[in-house]
């Protein structure tokens, strides 16, 4: 089983440095490590410098990682598999991110070097408010009948658990925690899961009126594009949280003994996260940032020209209190951010941040 975890490790160290690698290759080209950019700067010496500069940087971190956390794996005490992972991946993070704000705050002095207005060529639909395409609702349904199927499940089994219910796990599927039976260990997952639910479908609903991406940053993005890329992500969202439901009712399974093979939790846990982390990097791939790998149906010619640097701290967190947007798209990454300005914002930090701690612990 350790075998199993180490093979997921090594992949996720992989996957998330290539993704660091070649995230600028699928941004929109007129949003530059998170620049507001024109052709002149795209153009300037010293912007392919840079961006070569961090091409190397990030790839030479992402192998540097694999290596580092294969040696530790094979020096230090198998078991030791889980806290290196975490070690070695918080450091990759970290030191891409270092890379990228280096990368960052040189493109904004090569905007200042040319002191060049950036405008342009920019074609948007001016309306302020637009509603995107997302799945229906309803769909949504499907969440609370599997939770409900869980509860049911639970309840019947509840007369037949010990008097210790084991609920947490190791590698080898061995019970390194237990809760005394009562009716708070027995629905606590299905709690989580009733809360993520909820969750999904609020970030689903947001979506269809996040901020659209407008001005100079927005290229020759077509609303059509930025449309289906909506549509697609919202896709993704629901299929994502039927993973992580699925993977939770496996665990509620494992701890009710409906599931009595106790190692196929770690299995199933790491199929599902993997299977959801490749869904999203592919979907990363065909999209583009905010639609802009996408084949655009039409041409819309309504030009505004907005430069909003200002907004965004370090290219990566928006804040903009006067901006009625709860999410807006990603400056550097695909998919969207929340605005730090606005109070809802804060709400669903709180609330994503309480739910990973509760699963943790």
């Amino acid at each position: 089983m350790n075998t199993l975890i180490t093979g997921f490790n090594l992949i996720m160290i992989l996957l998330i440095g290539l993704l660091y690698v070649f995230t600028p290759k699928l941004l929109n080209r007129y949003l530059l490590f998170g620049v507001t950019v024109n052709d002149d700067i795209l153009r300037d010496e010293s912007t392919e410098g840079i961006k070569k500069q961090y091409r190397i940087l990030t790839l030479a971190v992402c192998f540097l990682s694999l290596a580092v956390y294969a040696g530790l794996y094979l020096i230090l005490n198998k078991t030791s598999a889980s806290t290196v992972f975490i070690v070695v991946l918080a450091a990759e993070l970290v030191i891409d991110d270092l890379i990228y704000f280096h990368a960052h705050y040189r493109i904004k002095s090569v905007k200042r070097r040319l002191n060049i207005p950036v405008s342009g060529i920019k074609t948007i639909d001016t309306r302020e408010v637009q509603e995107f395409s997302v799945i229906n609702p309803l769909l949504y349904l499907v969440y609370f009948l599997l939770i409900g199927g869980v509860v049911f499940l639970s309840l019947q089994k509840y007369p037949d658990l010990p008097e210790k219910i084991a609920t947490h796990f190791n590698a080898d599927g061995i019970p390194n925690g237990f809760m005394h039976k009562s009716w708070k260990a027995l629905l606590s997952l299905p709690a989580m899961m009733f809360l993520f639910s909820l969750l999904f479908m609020g970030i689903n609903t947001a979506l269809k009126r996040a901020k659209k991406v407008s001005g100079t940053a927005k290229g020759k993005l077509s609303f059509s594009q930025e449309n289906r890329f909506r549509y697609l992500w919202s896709i993704a969202l629901y299929l994502s949280g039927i993973l992580i439901l699925a993977i939770l009712s496996a665990a509620q399974f494992t701890i009710i003994q409906i599931i009595p093979d106790r190692t196929y939790i770690v299995p199933i846990s790491l199929g599902g996260s993997l299977l959801m982390i490749l869904m999203i990097l592919g979907l990363t791939v065909y999209t583009g940032q905010s639609g802009s790998r996408l084949k655009q149906s039409k041409k819309e010619t309504d030009i505004v020209d907005r430069d909003d640097d200002a907004f965004w701290k370090g290219g990566i967190i928006y804040v903009n209190r006067k901006d009625p947007s709860v999410f807006v798209n990603k400056r550097f990454g695909i998919g969207f951010t929340v605005n730090f300005g606005h109070p809802v914002a804060w709400i669903i930090i709180a609330v994503i941040i309480g739910l990973s701690v509760y699963s943790i612990i």
